[in-house]
């Protein structure tokens, strides 16, 4: 597996920020594409105390809303310490764009927002139907990367026929792509990455928010994007499932958002996994399971047996 550091030498470290969720509410395709930000919570400091704590990795993108400026606010003091990362590929509009032109257009719009000279990490998004796009994608970002403007470059994926054909372009670094204990659907592409050596950062660790507790049980307002998807039947059906995977795996001592953190620190050997990190209890939470004892063997391969087996309960849940 690659080893991806700061530019100050250190290795980036398994819980990273990804800034999604500090964005603040914005629209996509006039509609709700972010999610409001917490009364009296400051993202800004929130930044500060995961970088204090020694979060190293924050993940954004154009399409955030406020995330590339807040995240600027931050690091120019520190630059060399942190990775940054970013994204593109998605349009105000709510069409994609995958062409040279956005692509080079889009890193300097996020170098704007963010105040910097380069970025670590470039990637492109890509959703279901845009693997036909990938090969050329990956040469586009080749040449960026050539001009100095990122160190890395990746792709951000949503399928598994997606990063295996990233994984045959020698050309990319990273693979991003969604693992949690709800959906171990893309497992053979750890492997693969390792294999091929490329760096694997996992992204939607709690199943936008399912597991941590915080989705559930509710209903999101008209500003929360994630009100489209995560409807309080498939809330319902996600927990459901949920449940039935700790009690398969024989999980007493653990609650849901613990045992899906430790599902993946245990599972993760090399990698940086993307928390959506909203406040500073937040961080210290994040810290404290990092330092926490593991799932051994047994235990995290009945979990991953238990997802499988109760995949299906909820598969149709996931199409939008």
């Amino acid at each position: 597996m690659r080893i991806l550091k700061t530019v100050n030498g250190e290795k980036l470290f398994k819980i990273g920020m990804g800034t999604w969720g500090i964005g603040g509410a914005y629209n996509i395709r006039n509609k709700p594409g972010g999610i409001p930000d917490i009364p009296g919570i400051n993202p800004v400091n929130v930044i500060k105390k995961a970088i204090d704590a020694g979060v190293n990795v924050f993940d954004t993108s154009l399409m955030y809303g406020l995330a590339e400026e807040r995240l600027g606010k931050v690091i120019g003091n520190c630059r060399d310490e942190v990775f940054v990362a970013s994204k593109c590929g998605l349009l105000k509009d709510g069409s994609r764009n995958f062409t040279k032109k956005n692509i080079n257009d889009s890193i300097v719009k996020s170098l704007k927002h963010l105040g910097v000279e380069y970025l670590d990490l470039y990637q492109v998004t890509f959703t279901e139907n845009d693997c036909k796009h990938i090969e050329g994608t990956a040469e586009a970002l080749y040449e960026l990367k050539e001009t100095g403007l990122t160190r890395y470059i990746g792709l951000s994926i949503s399928s598994v026929d997606q990063g295996i054909a990233s994984l045959n372009l020698p050309v990319i670094d990273t693979l991003q792509f969604t693992l949690n204990l709800l959906d171990v659907s893309v497992l053979d592409l750890l492997k693969l990455c390792a294999e091929k050596s490329v760096f694997t950062i996992i992204k939607s660790p709690f199943n936008k928010g399912v597991l941590s507790g915080l989705a559930g049980g509710k209903s999101f307002g008209s500003n929360d994007s994630r009100r489209d998807y995560l409807t309080q039947h498939n809330l319902s059906l996600r927990l459901n499932a949920a449940k039935n995977i700790m009690e398969y795996a024989k999980i007493k001592e653990a609650d849901l958002k613990t045992c899906a953190a430790k599902f993946l620190f245990s599972l993760l050997d090399i990698g940086t996994i993307l928390f959506g990190i909203r406040t500073e209890n937040h961080v210290d939470w994040l810290i404290n399971m990092y330092r926490d004892k593991r799932f051994n063997d047994d235990q995290l391969s009945l979990l991953v047996k238990g997802s499988k087996k109760y995949y299906s309960d909820i598969a149709n849940t996931f199409s939008n």
